[in-house]
């Protein structure tokens, strides 16, 4: 079986601290399983272009930074690092190509609670994350997932701001931008400019 990188971050990333902004799809589209470890992602790679997901992400972030998602991109490739990482709900893939996913994620409802606990477990990354998007998750299936994160994130008082938004495709960024409530367009705006000095 094919493995995946449980939390995808962009090149040094890792090596600096300035705060990081988690964003929560539901699954990757392929047949892979996490390996519950850190990984790269490389938004530059000629298949990965015009990845809805990961360019929706950039453009919110330039939105309230008045950039472009170009913009952006050109910032992330010169500075070698990424305010943005990626991570999902479920530990195991489906392709897009599968009709019934609701059904899949039902048969894999117990392994949620084992991927927060995975994902928190990453204290050198969680200790960074100052806001975490929850993207789609909105079916009742996704449930105890969004609970656990919320819990995880009260109990050890970490100070993210959780924020449920609309799923990351070009034509809910209007929804998705009115989902976000004021700490998480403040963090946004925060989260780039310390990038921008960090990396400077």
């Amino acid at each position: 079986m094919e493995l995946h990188p449980l939390i995808l971050h962009y090149s040094q990333t890792t090596q600096h601290d300035f705060p990081l902004i988690l964003v929560v799809g539901r699954e990757p589209n392929n047949d892979s399983i996490s390996d519950k470890k850190l990984g790269c992602y490389d938004f530059d790679a000629p298949q990965n272009r015009r990845c809805a997901f990961w360019n929706v992400a950039f453009s919110i972030l330039g939105k309230f930074n008045g950039v472009s998602t170009k913009q952006i991109k050109q910032e992330l490739l010169r500075r070698g690092a990424s305010p943005i990482i990626f991570t999902d709900a479920f530990p195991n893939g489906i392709k897009n190509s599968v009709l019934n996913k609701r059904l899949i994620r039902k048969s894999q409802e117990k392994d949620l609670l084992e991927q927060v606990s995975d994902i928190f477990s990453h204290k050198e990354i969680i200790e960074r994350t100052k806001l975490i998007l929850l993207s789609g998750l909105h079916d009742e299936i996704f449930c105890p997932f969004k609970t656990l994160v919320l819990e995880k994130v009260k109990a050890e008082s970490h100070g993210i701001e959780v924020c449920c938004v609309p799923f990351f495709y070009p034509t809910n960024t209007p929804k998705i931008t009115d989902a976000l409530n004021q700490k998480a367009k403040i963090l946004l705006t925060e989260g780039y400019s310390s990038f921008m000095q960090a990396t400077a």
